[in-house]
């Protein structure tokens, strides 16, 4: 009966671990490795339960990252905030504190969610096929006092197949400082059902 017991015990307190929620930490600019977004990604993606990631980039004048390739596919409830980045201002005038850089020859994506009950806020997502292509239910893409820049981008956010995604506080089309950019498309949904909001 002791021993049962203590089975019980052990099992519950892996199941207690494996659900609980991790913070990540971006502390590199680098396109890979430990401290990169792409790795944080990941390691959200293998935990179970809702993942938050942090930037705590060292020096104000080097916060963006070029990326080389996609981002790995988010397939886990995120929460991605550029403005937990505490070391330089906002960009321009903008709520924006990280920059995500794609390329202008390669077609790549930045944030592809394919989950339910993710937030991205705080970012310039520029020079993307898709800055954010969503797949999914409950997303917010930028928030009051937390929006993302979304320019120069092939589509700004695509929206497919998606239940509740709410677009809110976002400059699109406008980069950091007002000025006018380019999407060749800022919001494009198709079949998607519920509230597809901008705000």
């Amino acid at each position: 009966m002791r021993f049962n017991c203590f089975l019980l015990l052990i099992l519950l307190s892996f199941l207690s671990n494996s659900s609980k929620a991790f913070v990540f930490y971006v502390t590199y600019t680098t396109d890979a490795g430990i401290g990169s977004l792409r790795k944080a990604i990941r390691s959200a993606n293998i935990n179970t339960g809702k993942e938050t990631i942090y930037f705590a980039l060292p020096e104000a004048q080097n916060r963006t990252i070029k990326l080389l390739t996609s981002l790995p596919t988010i397939t886990d409830p995120l929460v991605i905030d550029g403005i937990s980045q505490t070391v330089g201002n906002s960009f321009g005038n903008s709520n924006a504190k990280i920059f995500i850089l794609g390329s202008s020859t390669e077609l790549i994506n930045a944030f592809e969610i394919r989950s339910s009950d993710c937030s991205i806020t705080g970012l310039v997502g520029a020079e993307f096929l898709f800055a954010f292509y969503i797949v999914g239910s409950n997303i917010n893409i930028g928030e009051s006092g937390k929006g993302n820049v979304i320019i120069d981008n092939d589509c700004g956010i695509q929206v497919d197949s998606s239940l509740n995604v709410i677009v809110k506080g976002n400059r699109i089309g406008l980069d950091t400082s007002g000025n006018y950019g380019s999407n060749s498309m800022g919001i494009e949904c198709n079949r998607s059902t519920g509230r597809v909001k901008e705000m």
